[in-house]
């Protein structure tokens, strides 16, 4: 294991004991895998940790497992930064279709705007967000473009520019 992975090892085995999350790395890169129950604590350790200072959420997406016909359905991926140790993280939090996953709005300011990208984008609902709404879709939109089986095609558009009658743009 890297020296970060060892160092997130015994961290977080010390803080959490046995629910402290599973470690992966891949191509060298270092990825904690946590249940929704354990997100907040995992993350409140990784900023707080005078060793670790993850102080800086950088991303919450989501990836929509469909296709591959497993459960649970999605994973929601959050990408933490450490200035101290100059070193990048991510999370994986396993989420199945209807689930509400905790907000972590308080932890991370920043989380507002991510948390409603993904909620308008794959309709995952984080609970206690205080204002989860569309944020890149209008209100009405009926669906959420970035589900594997939200439906392909064109949907045709209306246009309410019109020329002038001298041929140019009104």
């Amino acid at each position: 294991m890297s020296p970060l992975a060892d160092l997130l090892a015994q961290n977080l085995r010390q803080a959490l004991g046995e629910a402290a999350p599973a470690i992966e790395e891949e191509l060298g890169q270092t990825a904690l895998i946590c249940s929704q129950g354990s997100l907040r604590a995992v993350l409140q350790i990784l900023k707080a940790d005078p060793q670790l200072q993850f102080v800086r959420l950088v991303d919450i997406t989501a990836v929509d497992l469909l296709p591959l016909g497993t459960r649970p359905r999605f994973v929601l991926v959050y990408h933490v930064h450490s200035f101290l140790l100059n070193a990048w993280l991510r999370l994986k939090v396993p989420v199945d279709e209807g689930e509400e996953v905790p907000t972590v709005t308080d932890l991370f300011p920043s989380a507002n705007w991510y948390e409603r990208e993904v909620f308008d984008m794959f309709g995952i609902r984080f609970l206690g967000h205080p204002n989860l709404t569309r944020i890149l879709m209008p209100d009405d939109w009926v669906g959420h473009p970035l589900r594997k089986d939200y439906p392909l095609g064109a949907e045709r558009i209306l246009f309410t520019h019109h020329l002038r009658k001298d041929g140019n743009d009104a």
